[in-house]
């Protein structure tokens, strides 16, 4: 997966970069059923902004029960809407929250201008509160400022537009400038956006070498997206499983899915079967699916062809249409 990774998260949703090639590794012979998730595909859905900043996943001692707000952009749909700071984003649409990487993933299906409902915890109290998604004008006039005044995290924001073309068109080079400048003032979420454009040559040489010490550098960060491409770069295998294990752990369902695979090769299904659920908890669809395979044909789990229908019907409903047909 290649994705654009926007400081704080859940600023400007939806942008994200999927790889124009697909991992080097070729698909191993995996037993039974069990399917290894299919190369992503561009993405050309761009969500709209919500202008906030968010913090750690909060627990309550026993679960995560969301992503409290750090900060607001004033005037920003999250201010119009009386969100504020200490609020936790609990859910989206009545789905449950509980990682920056789930907000993204469910933010990204509503485009600007379209109303979203939000899960709100206020103290004990919970809300429910209706915004309005804000759009990239509004979005780039916030991170410009900010970028202005020697913000690092928002100058990797505004590069994240220009990459993304979300202002119209596409601003490669300045966006790697931006990009180099927020990553050496500490932005490590911006170190690992360069080490994808020095790997694809977007706005300047292409570096792998460079790029991968990037990755190391903002995986070590604990930007988890960073993790998983480590891995995929160095190729997937026994050696990078614990970056996937990172990945996974930072809630990126495909990582998590990518680890599933990674265990079954070696024989381990119990593992696999454990590695897909985490990828279907994390909305990951082809982990779902996996999962349900898993039940379905005791696979490292234990038969439950009832089980194995509803994780079906999720990964279907996350968009993964070979479980459709289940």
């Amino acid at each position: 997966m290649r994705g654009v990774v926007i400081l704080g998260l859940g600023l400007l949703v939806a942008c994200k970069r999927e790889p124009q090639r697909a991992p080097a590794p070729s698909k191993p012979e995996l037993p039974a059923e069990l399917r290894i998730p299919d190369p992503p595909k561009p993405s050309t859905r761009r969500g709209g902004w919500v202008g906030i900043k968010l913090g750690e996943p909060k627990s309550d001692g026993s679960a995560i029960v969301g992503v409290p707000i750090t900060a607001m952009y004033a005037g920003s749909p999250a201010a119009q809407a009386d969100l504020r700071v200490g609020d936790v984003l609990s859910a989206i649409g009545g789905r449950v929250v509980r990682s920056t990487i789930e907000i993204h993933q469910l933010l990204r299906e509503h485009p600007s201008g379209s109303a979203v409902r939000l899960g709100i915890l206020r103290g004990n109290s919970p809300l429910d509160v209706e915004l309005t998604l804000g759009g990239p004008l509004e979005a780039f006039a916030a991170y410009s400022g900010g970028c202005e005044r020697g913000s690092a995290g928002e100058c990797n924001d505004l590069a994240a537009l220009l990459a993304e073309g979300t202002l119209g068109s596409v601003e490669s080079a300045k966006a790697t400038t931006l990009f180099e400048r927020a990553c050496a003032s500490g932005a490590v979420h911006a170190c690992y956006n360069l080490g994808l454009n020095l790997l694809d040559g977007s706005g300047t040489e292409k570096d792998a070498t460079r790029a991968r010490q990037l990755f190391r550098q903002a995986c070590e960060g604990e930007i988890a997206l960073s993790c998983q491409r480590l891995a995929m770069e160095l190729g997937l295998g026994p050696d990078t499983r614990p970056l996937l294990e990172r990945a996974c752990k930072g809630k990126v369902g495909s990582a998590c899915t990518q680890l599933g695979v990674s265990w079954a090769t070696s024989g381990d299904r119990e593992k696999a079967a454990g590695a897909f659920l985490d990828g279907c908890a994390a909305l990951d669809g082809t982990g779902c699916l996996n999962a349900g395979l898993a039940m379905k044909h005791a696979i490292g789990a234990a038969y439950d062809p009832e089980r194995a229908k509803a994780l079906y019907q999720k990964a279907c409903e996350l968009g993964e249409y070979r479980a459709c047909e289940r």
